[in-house]
């Protein structure tokens, strides 16, 4: 009975091993940082500080439901709004298209000679953000994507851009979710299952990844 008992204590010893190893080896693997950034600036320019959040336009392969859509343009407003860079205002889509005649814009489309004189005339914005959805899958392993670009409306120079797809499956990506579940929403690390099989947190995850690579504010505001 004795070695019966310290066999169960045996395996049990092992499996705590392997799981405490399993638990550092994600933990271990660095965080996914973007590749596909552009900046023109290191800093933004001292005269952008209130910016248009254009209404988040749906690029994905196949139509995200309204409910997930409202999801993602929502977590992504939260995330753009905390990274306090400017002044962060929005429209409607029935506002955009009283103003521009159509309810949705993308940056990389052809757009009317006087777009960003006539939204900075009515809402005094200093620059415009544009915002796909690229890619979105609502289950494991979950995946979302953004094309997002920032414009100054005087000049119409492109301040920022990314374009990326964020992918659970990738282990790198995994371990940045798990990270920012703990440092930005403040989880427990039992809740790390959360940040990859919830699509609500894990759009708002990459949503904060992305925006992560603005440039900082201009040296005067500092």
């Amino acid at each position: 009975m004795k070695k019966w008992s310290m066999g169960l204590v045996l395996v049990g010893l092992a499996l705590g091993a392997g799981c405490d190893s399993l638990r550092l080896g994600l933990s271990s693997v660095p965080p996914y940082q973007p590749q596909n950034v552009y900046g023109q600036h290191t800093r933004l320019p001292e005269q952008l500080r209130r910016v248009l959040l254009l209404p988040l336009v749906d690029r994905t392969p196949g139509p995200t439901e309204a409910s997930s859509l409202d999801v993602v343009r929502l977590g992504f407003t939260a995330e753009l709004r905390k990274r306090n860079a400017f002044e962060v205002i929005t429209c409607t889509p029935a506002e955009l298209r009283t103003w521009t005649s159509r309810d949705h814009w993308s940056a990389v489309e052809e757009l009317p000679a006087d777009f960003l004189q006539r939204l900075q005339a009515r809402t005094g914005c200093d620059g415009v953000l544009f915002a796909e959805l690229t890619h979105f899958q609502a289950y494991p392993p979950l995946a979302v994507g953004f094309n997002l670009r920032l414009v100054e409306c005087r000049g119409t120079n492109t301040v920022w851009t990314v374009e990326e797809t964020l992918d659970a499956a990738n282990a790198a990506v995994a371990s940045g979710a798990r990270a920012y579940g703990r440092s930005e929403l403040r989880q427990a690390r039992e809740s790390d299952w959360l940040m990859v099989n919830s699509p609500k947190h894990f759009s708002q995850y990459a949503a904060w990844l992305l925006l992560s690579t603005l440039p900082s504010q201009s040296a005067k505001e500092l």
